[in-house]
């Protein structure tokens, strides 16, 4: 994706203080990240307008929901809950500042 966006690719982001204390918070957060951004790609698919750059992001996109399940499921969690704890049938696109919050 960082290929095909070239200089208009956002900065890589920085996170701060993502150690945790244990295995538990770790999948929690974990959990919280890969939920963000399977909402976070599916918020971004209509605004993509480069089929190239799309086919990238719905790959991501994939991935991103697989990791989701799984990790939901190790807090016997839905598979198809969302970060919001929402049962969905489809990924709900998350906005902008869902996604900064």
């Amino acid at each position: 994706l960082l290929n095909v966006l070239g200089s208009n690719a956002r900065p890589k982001p920085t996170f701060v203080d993502l150690t945790q204390p244990n295995a538990v918070t770790f999948a929690a957060v974990a959990a919280n990240l890969e939920n963000v951004g399977a909402g976070a790609y599916v918020g971004a698919a209509p605004s993509i307008f480069s089929r190239q750059v799309l086919e990238g992001a719905l790959s991501i996109a994939e991935i991103e929901g697989r990791h989701c399940g799984f990790i939901n499921s190790l807090f016997n969690r839905l598979n198809s809950q969302n970060v919001f704890a929402e049962e969905q049938n489809a990924e709900r696109p998350l906005t902008v500042a869902e996604v900064q919050a």
